[in-house]
């Protein structure tokens, strides 16, 4: 039951409720990722703790317009031929090591495509061995599911201030991620839909 997650629940449901630009979903959006490995490992490792529209979404556009970074293997040739810390034009050599390493690993797991991506992602017993790779959370792979076009929510500062804004403050990763996504159902809403709406309204106010 909703309540045995949170005693708190029902001021979540009222919270959201007050806010009905949370339970529209626009037919025309597409709440994945693209059809396009490169964009997609880069948005994927760099989003975390960084302002996505100024920082992460310019290198996204960057290497979507690179046609032969479309699969894995491609963009690990461009990675590789450039340099993933030139290519993303990034002085510390943290994230473009990371980005490296999980396009790599992803080439030996033979995940090329998004299909191959969202099918990979769909064996359970694939997300611990994701999270043995350095810079991938359960945030970071939660949000590698909604890339790839999977229901999932993944939790990050918006949701978790929007969660303690509406007086349902969770007490780990797993107990945000499980609100969200029973609020969701409560209100029939796919976790992705709800999840995006509470970003962007959340992102609004920065």
């Amino acid at each position: 039951m909703p309540e045995d997650t949170n005693p708190n629940f029902q001021s979540l449901l009222a919270h959201i409720r007050a806010r009905p630009i949370l339970l529209v979903r626009d037919p025309g959006e597409n709440y994945a990722g693209y059809e396009h490995m490169g964009a997609l490992l880069t948005d994927a490792m760099l989003q975390p703790g960084l302002r996505y529209e100024t920082t992460v979404l310019p290198r996204v556009k960057k290497v979507l317009a690179l046609p032969e970074a479309a699969t894995t293997s491609g963009f690990l040739r461009v990675l590789e031929r450039e340099g993933a810390a030139r290519l993303l034009a990034w002085k510390d050599p943290e994230k473009p090591g990371r980005l490296l390493a999980i396009t790599r690993f992803f080439i030996q797991e033979h995940v090329e495509t998004l299909a191959d991506l969202a099918a990979w992602l769909s064996i359970p017993s694939n997300r611990p061995r994701l999270l043995q790779l350095r810079g991938v959370g359960p945030k970071t792979a939660d949000y590698f599911k909604i890339l790839a076009g999977l229901q999932a929510v993944s939790v990050g500062s918006h949701l978790l201030n929007f969660l303690a804004e509406a007086g349902c403050p969770a007490s780990d990763y797993a107990q945000a991620r499980d609100l969200i996504q029973i609020a969701a159902d409560y209100f029939g809403l796919p976790y992705t839909v709800l999840d995006h709406n509470i970003w962007r309204l959340m992102s609004t106010r920065l």
